[in-house]
């Protein structure tokens, strides 16, 4: 092999080593990130989560609780991030993204559909609606309004209350699709 060729070869191999790696793999990030959302939400035994696996390309938890012998549910959609600095400057948004066109899938979906976002760094999980009025700024940051994160207990249960309230509330809104069921079988 003449030289020049070895010294094109040891260079591509020196510029392969030397440049930045992530310590974790995008799979490694995801997996943290629904196991952390999923202690977090089940804390207090208010809700139940159902992990949909690659069954559902857009969501990653069917979330179910009973109130007064009703089921209610909820679809949940896990973005994590393990970005040094995790938060946008303006308004502290979490910096994790979600594809445009699954974001319209989840507007579009007839169960309430939640994005929850994970801080895996800190432990911290945000909760948020998808709704129509949900602007396309959840395609690369979503609010940081509704936290859980093991160090605030009580904070913890009083976000889920929330949730909980917020499922309860629009889940009246939404049509009861057996009370007119006509089967055709």
């Amino acid at each position: 092999m003449p030289n020049n060729q070895i010294h094109i070869k040891a260079q591509k191999v020196f510029t392969q080593v030397s440049q930045p790696r992530t310590p974790y793999s995008s799979n490694y990030v995801g997996n943290r990130g629904e196991i952390l959302a999923e202690l977090e939400l089940t804390r207090y035994d208010i809700f139940r989560i159902y992990r949909l696996g690659d069954k559902a390309p857009t969501n990653d938890f069917f979330l179910e609780f009973n109130e007064s012998g009703i089921s209610y549910h909820a679809l949940i959609q896990v973005k994590s991030t393990i970005k040094e600095n995790p938060y946008t400057n303006r308004n502290h948004r979490l910096k994790v993204k979600i594809k445009r066109e699954d974001l319209e899938r989840l507007k579009k979906d007839t169960l309430l559909t939640y994005l929850v976002g994970v801080d895996v760094n800190d432990e911290k999980v945000y909760f948020a609606p998808i709704a129509d009025s949900v602007d396309d700024n959840y395609s690369s940051s979503m609010p940081t309004t509704h936290v859980l994160c093991r160090s605030n207990n009580q904070n913890n249960k009083t976000e889920l209350e929330k949730l909980r309230n917020d499922i309860l509330t629009n889940s009246q809104s939404l049509p009861n699709l057996k009370q007119n069921y006509q089967t055709t079988l």
